[in-house]
């Protein structure tokens, strides 16, 4: 894990006294590098989003997994508010920060249980902005292909009238690469999708050259470069780059 490997790092000698002192200032070395910005880490990964909704609320489960203390984002806004949420069935308390729902939680893996209540169905649920997988339940059945707004907002209304069309599962990948001969050598690669039917996570081939190191990934899905190069990407339905 990543822990580990930054526990293992190797160091000089005379410094090695000093080596838990920085990791215990610097916890953020224990996660994996977040490439979107350098010296950034990317310090959690979500699961699949379970949501189920009726006219009376919802409900809602998620696996995270944290390399380090972090604060995540619920389901919900002002008119929405999470409640009764647990964690690996503990209650938590859930903090308003920047008019969102979040709560805290310790380094480690970790299950969110909560509910949603409301007297009429909205027309609209705020998701969490690092949402990847989702899989959607209204009154009981499941929406194939659920519509996100551009502000990652769950539509209800949109999705009321296709909750039993079934969409045949596809995937489409281009792969582009441009080399820029400077230096050090620098490799731009894009990649394509186009994505029909369930979401899902894939570990896809190796995204890096051999002899190149990873400086920035610009992504809309939660993904992240594998220490192998490997991308892994969670997808939904859409065209994405």
């Amino acid at each position: 894990c990543a822990a580990h490997a930054a526990n293992t790092v190797a160091v000089p000698a005379p410094l090695e006294p000093w080596k838990q002192w920085v990791l215990d200032a610097h916890k953020e070395l224990a996660c994996p590098p977040h490439y979107a910005s350098l010296g950034e880490r990317y310090c959690r990964w979500p699961g699949k989003l379970e949501l189920q909704a009726t006219e009376r609320g919802a409900s809602f489960a998620q696996d995270w997994q944290l390399y380090n203390e972090s604060w995540i984002t619920l389901p919900g806004d002002a008119d929405s508010w999470p409640q009764d949420v647990r964690v690996d069935d503990k209650s938590v308390a859930v903090i308003e920060r920047q008019g969102v729902a979040v709560i805290h939680l310790a380094a480690g893996e970790h299950s969110v249980q909560g509910l949603i209540r409301w007297s009429n169905l909205p027309t609209r649920l705020a998701l969490p902005a690092d949402t990847g997988l989702l899989e959607f339940m209204l009154q009981g059945k499941l929406v194939q292909q659920p519509s996100i707004d551009e502000q990652g907002g769950l539509l209800f209304g949109e999705n009321s009238s296709t909750a039993m069309e079934a969409v045949a599962d596809s995937l489409s990948v281009q792969v582009f690469r441009a080399l820029q001969d400077d230096i050090p050598l620098q490799m731009e690669t894009v990649v394509r999708f186009r994505v029909a039917g369930r979401d899902r996570e894939l570990l896809l081939g190796q995204l890096l050259l051999d002899g190149f190191v990873p400086l920035a990934l610009d992504t809309p899905l939660p993904a992240r470069i594998e220490p192998d190069g490997r991308l892994r990407v969670q997808l939904r339905a859409g065209e994405w780059e």
